[in-house]
C-alpha cells in the first residue's frame, strides 16, 4: 500500500550520531535481554499492524460495486506518461458552491461532538491501478458527493472509489478536476445521502487554536481523529516545494491522512491535511510536524475545479511582494514580464494597495482575488506611483499555460 502524506517534502536522510556511553559489565546481561524483549514486542505489533491493514484493506476491496470500465490506452508502468485522463472522470457542477462559514454563526463544541458531527463528512479515498493502491482521505462538500481531497493520491492510479466513515460505505467516484500545483483535486462520488462538512474560514486561525485532524492515517484506521494546536501559518518558501501558505498544527498526521479534514474547535473544517515533515534532516530531527492547505487561500480554486473541471492561474505579470513604502502598505512591483499585457501599464516601484476595489497590504491577499478571476478578464488596480494615486486595468493571463512564475 503506497502513500505520499510526505511525498513533496524533502527526504530526510542519515542519523544524528549517538553519544559515547560508558558500559556497565555487570548491567550487560540486563541490556542485552531487554533489547530482546523489546525487538520481540515491536516485532509483535509491527507483524500485528500489517496483517490486520491488509485484512482491513481486503475486507474493503471484497466490497467494492462494480466500477467503471477503464481502458488505459497503455500500462501503468509502460513507456508512456501517465496523466489523470487515465481516471473515470465526474461532471462539474457549474451551480456549485463552497460556503465558508464564519466563526460567529456557529457553536463551538467539545472533542466528542466534534467527532460526531465531521465524521459522516469525512471519506476514505482509495484508487488503484490493477497492481497496486494508494489510500488518503477526503472531505464531502456537498450532499450529492463531491468530494476535496489530495491530488497525489491519484496518481498512477486508473481508478478511483471512496468509503464513508461512519457506515463503511462504499462508492464509485470519478475525478472532476485537480490543480497539481496545488496538491488538490475535486472527485464526485456515485450516490446519494452525503453529508457536507461545514467549512470555515481558516484566517480566522491563531497560533495556539485548538484543532482537530480526521481521516484514515495508516490506510486502515478508519475515522480516527488526533488533537492539537495551531503551532503556525507558514508563508511560502522555497524551502517547501509547495506555491503557498500552510497551516502548521501539532495534530498528529500520518501516510493515509492525506486530503482529510482539519478540523477547528467550533466543527469547520479549515484545512486539507496534506504532509508532515519527520525524521533527521541536516542533523536536525524533526518531530510532529504537520501541514494542511488552507482553506480560504484556495477558496476560488477548487470552486473553479468543482464548477467547470478545470484549473488556472491567473496572473497579472509582475515580479512583486508586500512592502510598506512611506507608511503605506501594500505590493511593491519589483519587475515587469515581458510580453505580458502587463506592459506598459504598470511599472517597477508601482505600489499596488487595492485590487478589484479590495485593499490589498499581504500577497497572499492579491493572490486571493486573483484566484477568483478567469485568464482574459481585467483587474482593476488601485496603484500609488511617485506618491500619487492612480487606477490601472490590466488584462490577465494563464501562467500555468505561459510557464511563467510570476504572480
Amino acid at each position: 500500500m503506497d502513500n505520499y502524506l510526505g511525498y513533496r517534502w524533502p527526504g530526510q536522510n542519515g542519523a544524528p550520531a549517538a553519544a559515547p556511553v560508558k558500559k556497565s559489565r555487570r548491567r550487560g546481561w540486563r541490556v542485552l535481554l531487554g533489547v530482546i524483549l523489546a525487538l520481540a514486542v515491536i516485532g509483535g505489533l509491527l507483524a500485528g499492524g500489517y496483517y490486520g491493514g491488509q485484512y482491513l484493506a481486503a475486507r474493503w476491496m471484497d466490497q467494492l460495486p462494480d466500477l467503471p470500465a477503464i481502458t488505459p490506452t497503455r500500462s501503468p508502468w509502460g513507456e508512456e506518461e501517465w496523466t489523470a485522463e487515465l481516471l473515470p472522470s465526474g461532471d462539474p457542477d457549474p451551480e456549485g458552491e463552497i460556503v465558508l462559514m464564519p466563526r460567529a454563526e456557529v457553536l463551538e463544541l467539545d472533542a466528542g461532538r466534534i467527532y460526531q458531527t465531521v465524521l459522516p463528512s469525512v471519506v476514505c479515498v482509495q484508487a488503484t491501478n490493477g497492481r497496486g493502491y494508494s489510500v488518503g482521505s477526503g472531505v464531502v462538500i456537498t450532499g450529492d458527493g463531491y468530494v476535496i481531497t489530495n491530488y497525489h493520491i491519484m496518481e498512477e492510479c486508473t481508478t478511483v472509489s471512496v468509503m464513508r466513515l461512519d457506515t463503511y460505505e462504499v462508492f464509485a467516484a470519478g475525478l472532476v478536476g485537480f490543480d497539481e500545483e496545488l496538491d488538490l483535486a475535486v472527485l464526485k462520488a456515485e450516490g446519494t445521502g452525503f453529508v457536507p462538512a461545514v467549512l470555515g474560514d481558516s484566517d480566522e486561525l491563531k497560533v495556539g487554536d485548538p484543532v482537530y485532524a480526521i481521516g484514515n492515517p495508516m490506510g486502515y484506521l478508519y475515522g480516527a481523529m488526533t488533537d492539537g494546536i495551531v503551532s503556525a501559518v507558514v508563508e511560502r518558501t522555497d524551502k517547501l516545494s509547495y506555491p503557498g501558505r500552510l497551516i502548521q498544527t501539532t495534530a498528529a498526521l500520518n501516510s493515509g491522512n492525506s486530503g482529510g479534514a482539519l478540523v477547528d474547535a467550533y466543527g469547520r473544517v479549515v484545512g486539507i491535511t496534506s504532509a508532515k515533515i519527520t525524521g533527521v534532516r541536516d542533523d536536525v530531527v524533526t518531530e510532529g510536524l504537520g501541514l494542511a492547505i488552507p482553506l480560504t487561500d484556495v477558496h476560488g480554486y477548487l470552486t473553479r475545479i468543482l464548477r467547470t473541471g478545470g484549473t488556472a492561474r491567473a496572473a497579472l505579470g509582475i515580479f512583486c511582494a508586500a512592502q510598506t513604502v512611506d507608511g503605506v502598505s501594500g505590493i511593491l512591483v519589483f519587475e515587469v514580464t515581458e510580453g505580458t499585457h502587463a506592459v506598459g501599464v504598470l511599472k517597477e516601484d508601482d505600489l499596488i494597495i487595492a485590487a478589484d476595489g479590495v485593499r490589498v497590504t499581504e500577497l497572499e491577499e492579491l493572490l486571493r482575488e486573483l484566484s477568483w478571476k478567469q485568464p482574459g478578464e481585467w483587474m482593476e488596480l488601485t496603484v500609488l506611483r511617485h506618491g500619487e494615486e492612480i487606477t490601472v486595468s490590466v488584462e490577465l493571463y494563464d501562467r500555468l499555460k505561459e510557464g511563467q512564475d510570476d504572480q
